[in-house]
């Protein structure tokens, strides 16, 4: 009721809508021109959200594998540097944004299993490393690193697979560490006991990445109670600028600052250059379905010739005929975002639920298609793909509206 009081009021409307569902006996059926025009926006619209939630899984995905293996930030110390380190902690425990830190020994080494060998980074952490990195949630078998254990070692599954070893096996590690070598110069090799396998799915630190004590590490190493830097877990890992500020004012700045977003700064660039150029060549599809409201308001023009000019004889500006074409373009892609949004929320629950596609998860990090849509995302998609139809329906409008009452009286 209230409804149809809006379009008794709204006599531009009203009109519109009739247009809208009228057949158009001289030329060909306009409902069916209206109704393509408004699966053409339908299929646009749902291809650009399901493509960039598709891509926003993807990224998200690989960010948590990435925090699996990276601290969100780290302080390198440079080799021979004297730190004070209770002096350190104090003060790095004091900025609002650390959440939990921990020192590591990161060096290079051999893992050798009887005539095998690969080349490792052995890392040497305490225990409550893990609560600094993801790590635990990828622990496949056994246990992390223990303070009390000084001979056990993590390593990936992937590398164990090609040294034929579980857990509770022995290995070799050989040290490069040229200080505590004497002549005729024999490599320091130490006896290992894997304790924990983790999986993160990404190859390079499955397959090159170990963990030890880092009291062992440290007397492996001869470091003398000197570590190479810490792992800084922080409370919001997108927030690593404001970090480094309170970093600048807080502390002595004699380390190095690393970032996980400076670390991956490359991946992270072709993954955003990826998303814009799929979202400009999807949202080609958007204009295209565009076309099909101009052919379909300029053919209304042409058939509705004789109706224009009597509206305008009865006193129709020509701003009134303009609204009654803008009408019908909001109308048709308002319906088509609608269709768009329910078909897109339709493919990505299916996506998240059924795992139909499958894909390499080697390469992706994944065995099923991730998805995340954004609500940002989505009000953007329906702003632009809105304003775009409304555009597109300026020339036809503003023909229409030029249509001459002598014209109309010919056609009748």
């Amino acid at each position: 009721m209230i409804f149809k009081k809006f379009l008794n009021y709204n006599i531009d409307l009203f009109i519109s809508l009739r247009y809208l569902f009228s057949k158009n006996k001289k030329i060909f059926n306009s409902v069916f021109i209206n109704v393509l025009s408004v699966l053409g926006i339908m299929l646009g619209v749902a291809s650009v959200i399901v493509t960039l939630s598709i891509m926003n899984g993807f990224k998200k995905n690989i960010v948590d594998r990435i925090f699996a293996a990276n601290y969100h930030s780290s302080f390198l110390f440079p080799s021979k540097s004297i730190v004070d380190y209770k002096n350190f902690e104090n003060k790095l425990s004091k900025i609002e944004d650390v959440k939990s830190f921990s020192p590591f020994i990161i060096k290079n080494g051999i893992l050798k299993v009887k005539d095998k060998s690969f080349p490792i980074i052995l890392k040497g952490v305490k225990e409550k490393e893990i609560e600094t990195i993801d790590i635990k949630k990828y622990i496949k078998a056994g246990t992390f690193v223990s303070n009390t254990q000084k001979n056990s070692i993590v390593l990936g599954k992937k590398l164990l697979e090609r040294l034929g070893l579980w857990i509770g096996d022995e290995l070799i590690f050989i040290s490069p560490n040229f200080e505590k070598i004497n002549f005729p110069f024999m490599p320091s090799i130490y006896k290992f006991v894997i304790s924990g396998i983790f999986d993160t799915g990404i190859y390079e630190f499955d397959t090159g990445f170990a963990f030890i004590n880092l009291d062992y590490a440290d007397y492996i190493f001869d470091m003398r109670g000197k570590v190479d830097g810490y792992g800084i877990r922080l409370k919001d890992p997108f927030k690593t600028r404001e970090f480094l500020e309170n970093v600048v004012k807080t502390m002595d700045l004699f380390f190095y600052i690393e970032t996980w977003q400076d670390a991956n700064r490359t991946l992270f660039s072709a993954i955003k250059l990826e998303k814009l150029v799929m979202g400009i060549v999807l949202f080609l599809i958007i204009i295209v379905a565009s076309f099909g409201i101009i052919s379909s308001l300029l053919m209304l023009s042409i058939e509705k010739t004789n109706d224009i000019g009597i509206l305008k004889t009865i006193g129709f500006r020509k701003l009134d005929i303009i609204k009654i074409f803008l009408y019908q373009s909001s109308i048709m892609s308002i319906i088509g975002i609608i269709l768009g949004i329910i078909l897109s929320g339709i493919v990505i629950f299916v996506l998240r639920n059924y795992d139909f596609i499958k894909i390499p998860s080697e390469i992706y990090f994944s065995s099923r298609v991730p998805v995340e849509f954004r609500i940002i995302e989505g009000i953007f998609i329906i702003v632009i793909t809105f304003l775009i139809c409304t555009l597109s329906s300026i020339y036809p409008a503003l023909k229409a509206s030029n249509s001459s009452i002598i014209d109309a009286v010919r056609e009748n």
